[in-house]
């Protein structure tokens, strides 16, 4: 680890028994001898008396003892998952600057590996530098206090927003060394599963899930924390199906070093084009439509399902097309891990049940049918009006994910049902050929 000794207590609790006033009297007088043996008849007596006393009163005083257990050495009190949560916001709320790198190994991305150098300052600076070894490109995401820098070496692109004080696209107000959605507890529920090294150094073993299996954009997350400076050493996250899908290991971190503010400043690399965008171009908030007007924005005919299990009714859809923001439209053709993705517009149906939700998703690529999928792996596979589908278990509960394709449409039925009914929203959503 690159901080030592941040968090630790050592405690001295012996003291040199030798000294001038310590000194063993070995030889008495007679009389030293005879005063002492009146006294003990005298000692004793007010020993038992007071211990009688204490006994009487025992009920209405109860006296602490002392937790012998802190004096054995290497003693160390067990720390519950919610107390260790604790003091990672409390260390979350005292960092005033940090720089690491985190090395990502991802498992379902052309580029396996990526390398990212972080810098972050209070309130508003961050610059974070990614490389990817195998293709040799280099990003970097930059905020100086007034303008958003996003550039891509491959494309010589960089895209520069003015900062306001709506919300960004991007967050520079926390810490990126900590996920957010854990440590608020509001998403998510934590568990301790114990101890282990990491780089030689003890470390305490959290996991936390989604608290609803509705919850679809959470992943489980394992998180190493060092034992003594609480802060996170590595992240494991999983997919929506519970397969690894990317590990971070945190390095040469180092916390309130005083990062000085000329670090974050960016410069334009020769011969890159800038594309100006404005706030506007980083929201994706979706308006809730009916099917009709869903169906006229997306520009493809929507596949409303004929059949769904009692108690279920339409609520709503939304439309999203990637085109229509120009950061969307550079980060998913450019930029990093996103370069894999090609643009496209999805629309999303929505049906509420009394106690949970079906989630039906439809999506349209523009290079046509997209046959590379996030976190591909083996589920059982499925039959939909003849077509080849795939059922996967989602966060290891009763969730369901069903996929399968309808010419050059992709289409996913997320729900909490069981196979049989699953399938069937499927066959009277997809039309037979």
């Amino acid at each position: 680890m690159a901080l030592k000794g941040i968090g630790r207590i050592q405690l001295s609790g012996e003291k040199n028994s030798e000294g001038p006033g310590n000194r063993v009297v070995k030889k008495m007088t007679k009389r030293k001898a005879l005063t002492t043996l009146t006294l003990l008849p005298l000692l004793t007596l007010a020993l038992l008396v007071s211990g009688c006393e204490e006994k009487n009163n025992a009920e209405e005083k109860e006296v602490e003892m002392p937790d012998k257990r802190k004096f054995i050495p290497d003693y160390e009190e067990k720390q519950s998952a919610e107390e260790i949560v604790t003091k990672m916001r409390e260390k979350q709320a005292s960092i005033e600057d940090c720089s690491y790198t985190a090395h990502m190994k991802y498992s379902f991305l052309e580029q396996k590996e990526e390398t990212y150098e972080v810098l972050w300052k209070k309130p508003d600076l961050m610059k974070n530098t990614i490389r990817i070894p195998e293709k040799g490109t280099e990003s970097v995401i930059a905020s100086d206090g007034k303008f958003q820098w996003i550039y891509n070496s491959e494309s010589n692109i960089v895209l520069k927003t003015e900062l306001s004080e709506e919300p960004d696209r991007i967050d520079t107000e926390a810490c990126p060394l900590f996920f957010g959605e854990n440590l608020n507890g509001n998403n998510s529920k934590v568990f301790l599963w114990g101890t282990e090294k990491i780089e030689g150094e003890d470390a305490y073993l959290l996991e936390f899930t989604p608290k609803e299996e509705h919850e679809l954009y959470l992943l489980r997350t394992k998180i190493w924390i060092d034992k003594e400076t609480w802060l996170p050493t590595r992240y494991e996250l999983y997919d929506n199906r519970d397969r690894g899908a990317v590990e971070i290991d945190i390095l040469d971190l180092k916390i309130n070093s005083g990062i000085p503010d000329s670090e974050f400043e960016f410069e334009v690399p020769e011969g890159a084009e800038v594309k100006s965008l404005s706030p506007e171009d980083y929201k994706i908030d979706l308006e809730k439509l009916a099917l009709e007007e869903a169906e006229q924005r997306a520009g493809f005919e929507i596949l409303a399902p004929a059949y769904l299990p009692e108690g279920y009714a339409f609520n709503h859809s939304t439309v999203f097309n990637s085109r229509d923001r120009a950061y969307f439209t550079v980060i998913n053709s450019d930029l990093s891990t996103f370069a894999a993705m090609p643009c496209y517009r999805r629309v999303t149906l929505e049906y509420i049940g009394e106690n949970d939700r079906i989630r039906i998703t439809e999506t349209l690529y523009e290079e046509g049918k997209y046959t590379y999928r996030l976190f591909e792996e083996e589920g059982e596979n499925i039959t939909v009006n003849g077509r080849e589908g795939v059922l996967y278990p989602v966060f290891g509960g009763n969730m369901k994910e069903l996929e399968w394709t309808n010419g050059e449409l992709e289409i996913s039925i997320m729900a909490a049902l069981d196979k049989a009914e699953m399938l069937k929203i499927a066959e009277s959503t997809s039309a037979k050929e």
